[in-house]
This record gives structure tokens, sequence and C-alpha cells, in this order.
């Protein structure tokens, strides 16, 4: 499995939130990417692209979410909000978890669109390498 992750996000208020994004970003991509990538969940999907939107609610009217899952690419593209206010103030940590919420939130949608992707073992998987319980999100 191949994850791609980026964002949409909204930077009028300075450098400090979309600098925190990069950085767990760029944290959460590549432990994934480095766990993941010779794991095979299903024939359905082997790569995944999250790409949060992190907007302050007056311009998410132009920002809406998405959810893709391309059959013959073998790919997704899931674009789900996080609250913009919450992003805000969160420790490192907490906007760790605040994405893998997200990423997982895209899996379980995922799962529901395909006959032969193994969602579950991939959540199982995900929250072992960041030592956590989906409820803790």
């Amino acid at each position: 499995m191949r994850f791609f992750i980026s964002c949409e996000i909204d930077g009028r208020f300075g450098d400090e939130i979309p600098t925190k994004f990069r950085e767990i970003r760029k944290y959460v991509e590549e432990r994934l990417n480095a766990r993941l990538k010779n794991k095979d969940y299903g024939p359905d999907v082997k790569s995944l692209g999250i790409i949060p939107i992190i907007l302050q609610q007056d311009m998410q009217k132009t920002h809406k979410e998405r959810k893709l899952f391309q059959r013959k690419q073998r790919s997704a593209d899931y674009r789900l909000y996080i609250d913009f206010d919450r992003f805000a103030l969160a420790s490192a940590d907490q906007a760790i978890d605040l994405l893998l919420k997200n990423i997982l939130d895209s899996i379980r949608h995922l799962s529901t669109k395909t006959k032969n992707f193994d969602a579950g073992f991939l959540e199982a998987d995900i929250l072992q390498i960041f030592e956590k319980e989906y409820s803790e999100l």
C-alpha cells in the first residue's frame, strides 16, 4: 500500500498552521510508507491519496469533501475536513491524531465502496504503527 498525503489549507493567517501540517504530514506519510509499502490489502486498492481540508467555516462552501475511488487505477482520493480551530490549537501529538483519524475515516468509507480491500487489517496496522486506539483520536 502506498500513501500520498497533501492538504487544502487556509493560509490566510500566516505560516503557523501550514508549517504544522507539513511537519506532521511528513512524519505520518514516511512512517506509513516505510511500514506498509510491501503490504497487500487486496487487489482493489494499491494507493491512497489523503488530502485533508483544513479551512475556516467561511471557506468551506467552496471546498467540498471528496470521496473518489478509481477502480481501474486501484487508487482512491479522499478529501475530508479536519476542524480548523481544533487543528490550529492542537499540539503536535494532537495534530497527528487529527490526521490519523482523517486517514482512518477515509479507509472506513472506502471499505463500503470496494469488495476486495481489507480495510480492517489496514486500520489495525496503522493503529499499531502509531500505538493508538481509534477511540483515542
